[in-house]
């Protein structure tokens, strides 16, 4: 299952202007963190209604500037075994976290999965970005607490970096878009 859309809107109030490069991303995180309706937000603007994702979504989102492949996973245990698969080549990881599901076993499997990612070769120096979705509810742990508790300082081998995002919203997401496209047009 594949959709085409453009963001060339987007890049272009974000002062994107990286020649034609194109980019893989990878778009992770553990079941119910919110990655499709992150994607689909930002495909038309607004809330679409979702559904579990089982196996993946590939998105290409265009601009003028920049190229991305988008792969969306799942991300419940069973479907992380497919993550593996689409490691070759990527250049950026967006791992979208629940924010507001933070109890001490869920911190622990989200943290896991994540540091597991990074350790696999073809993931090395990849971009991170993590994206602490749902700040509108309450209980969201802001991005500076869900750093500590994903303990992303103790990541040297890569440049990575937290934002607060409401994907129903789009709030946020263009801001750490805008962070990722500068990383990756440093290389």
């Amino acid at each position: 299952m594949g959709l085409t859309f453009s963001l060339s809107g987007v890049f272009d109030k974000l002062g994107v202007h990286s020649g034609n490069e194109k980019a893989k991303i990878l778009v992770l995180g553990v079941d119910n963190a919110g990655k499709t309706t992150l994607l689909y937000n930002l495909k038309v603007g607004e809330l679409v209604s979702t559904v579990v994702t089982i196996g993946f979504n590939q998105e290409t989102v265009e601009s003028r500037h920049v190229n991305f492949t988008c792969w969306d996973v799942g991300g419940s245990k069973k479907a992380r075994v497919l993550w593996r698969r689409c490691y070759p080549g990527t250049n950026g990881l967006v791992f979208v976290v629940d924010s507001a599901d933070h109890g001490e076993e869920r911190m622990a499997e989200v943290k896991e999965a994540l540091h597991e990612v990074l350790a696999e070769p073809d993931m090395a120096h990849v971009k991170l970005l993590v994206m602490a979705n749902k700040q509108d509810l309450e209980g969201a742990l802001p991005p500076a607490k869900l750093s500590e508790a994903l303990d992303l300082h103790s990541i040297s081998d890569r440049e990575w970096f937290i934002h607060g995002c409401n994907a129903r919203t789009g709030d946020g997401l263009h801001e750490g878009l805008g962070w990722l496209v500068g990383a990756l047009e440093k290389k």
